[in-house]
């Protein structure tokens, strides 16, 4: 097998804005992209493509989307929610690092199949909207080829999941729930527990002129910034269960703007 690349298509790392000629994009897609990293990809393909022919080899070559690493998913997806155009190039798309080990493991495994080009990635849009707003907002008139779901990946990986028989084990929403949203809920639970009434309070604290910035909960109070308006809010609801996810999302966002306080101090608080 070969690593190939999302920039086959030609919209990864083109001058300017670039649409694609439908959605989602899938291997039946031109690739003639004018950027050398895009144009090297495409070349590799060709020759794989003739040796698999020559030889009579299976040769599968994975058109890889912006691969994430564990870590990765605190440090930069508030960020990407928070202005989803940094997120255009790629349509959206992202593939987990562990994912990506099992696709290479199915390629290993799978014989027969000859040439093949699939798109690797994972089986919805890295993105908090859903893909009604995206397309309207990002990829206005692009036509759109059969039933898409809500949050169904703009990269398409179907033939994978078909042909390889590909089956998802990390989408980006775990890992958020399991480090972002631990410290959210467990503020909700513990005001839900307390019984009481009063607003959570957050503030940020800075120690020596490192700047080493902190983020410290108060059910008191005890706090050194202003009341952030979008935690007080969630946290007034009635029921742990009632907070709307993406409103979640909405108040870390502001909060780290506001505070400029850093998402990796999520994961130790």
């Amino acid at each position: 097998m070969i690593a190939s690349s999302e920039a086959t298509y030609g919209i990864c790392f083109a001058d300017g804005v670039v649409n694609p000629d439908f959605l989602p994009v899938d291997k039946t897609h031109d690739v003639s992209p004018t950027d050398s990293c895009g144009l090297s990809k495409v070349v590799n393909e060709r020759m794989a493509r003739a040796f698999a022919k020559r030889s009579g080899a299976d040769i599968y070559a994975p058109r890889i989307g912006n691969v994430v690493e564990p870590h990765q998913y605190v440090q930069d997806f508030p960020r990407y929610f928070a202005d989803p155009s940094l997120r255009r190039r790629n349509f959206f798309c992202y593939i987990d690092a562990r994912d990506l080990g099992q696709i290479v493991d199915r390629c290993l495994k799978v014989d027969g199949l000859g040439y093949q080009v699939f798109n690797a990635g994972n089986d919805e849009n890295g993105m908090n909207l859903e893909n009604d707003a995206l397309l309207a907002r990002y990829f206005p008139g692009v036509p759109v080829r059969g039933d898409l779901g809500p949050r169904e990946a703009l990269f398409a990986n179907r033939k994978i999941r078909e042909v390889l028989g590909f089956r998802e084990e990390h989408p980006w929403q775990n890992k958020w729930k399991a480090e972002a949203f631990r410290l959210y809920f467990d503020l909700l639970d513990r005001r839900l527990s307390l019984g009481r009434t009063r607003k959570v309070m957050i503030y940020a604290e800075t120690k020596s002129r490192k700047a080493v910035n902190r983020v410290r909960l108060s059910f008191g109070q005890h706090t050194l910034v202003p009341n952030i308006a979008p935690f007080s809010a969630l946290a007034a609801s009635n029921r742990f269960g009632s907070v709307p996810y993406d409103a979640a999302i909405a108040a870390l966002a502001q909060a780290r703007r506001r505070h400029r306080w850093r998402w990796s101090d999520l994961q130790t608080l």
